[in-house]
């Protein structure tokens, strides 16, 4: 099974080399997107991660997408165009920092503060900012929780099957769920809301 993983994943690798060339060559360029997934941090240090992607358009999902537009999108994401190799600079207030995203496009950088921040906050923004001759400038925000010193517990959730249906034991009912629903169309469970609050 290893050696399978690992073939495809030359095969990945050879065909987005191909791709980037010949994009390359013919001054085909879109813009660059920076997908900041919210994280975690403490009051010493805050910890930011994401990746780096061609941006290709997606909307928000919306309970008007047609059943074709789910799937393009479904299929958009899946088919990402990861950017390796390329410089980030991120920043919370006066501090930054710098990282460079992986083979795959993803990026992790920590901030320590110099300053003290704010302990009556919960979440703090990490401004992110590309600079790039080939790639042009771009630049989003991603957000970091930072519990409070006075919280004695921490609940980490998956959503799958325990906010929102997946269907898994059913293949063509989760594949029905993947690729012709979205966040906007899939439901949660009953008393999920009231259960985490």
């Amino acid at each position: 099974m290893d050696v399978l993983k690992d073939l495809l994943l030359v095969c990945e690798s050879v065909i987005d080399t191909l791709k980037k060339g010949v994009q390359e060559r013919r001054g085909f360029a879109r813009p660059l997107q920076i997908v900041a997934f919210h994280w975690y941090g403490t009051h010493e240090c805050l910890e930011i991660r994401g990746r780096l992607l061609i941006n290709k358009g997606i909307r928000p999902a919306s309970t008007d997408d047609t059943i074709l537009d789910n799937i393009v999108n479904m299929y958009k994401r899946m088919e990402s165009d990861e950017l390796p190799g390329v410089k980030l600079i991120p920043s919370h207030q006066d501090e930054q920092a710098q990282t460079v995203s992986d083979e795959e496009g993803y990026f992790r950088v920590t901030i320590r503060p110099k300053d003290p921040i704010d302990e009556q906050k919960l979440w703090y923004d990490i401004g992110l900012h590309v600079s790039d001759q080939k790639l042009g400038k771009t630049q989003n925000i991603g957000r970091v929780l930072v519990p409070s010193k006075e919280s004695s517990f921490g609940v980490i959730s998956d959503i799958d099957d325990t906010v929102i249906e997946t269907g898994i034991t059913s293949l063509f009912e989760t594949l029905g769920n993947t690729f012709l629903k979205n966040a906007s169309t899939r439901l949660p469970f009953i008393g999920v809301k009231e259960f985490y609050n």
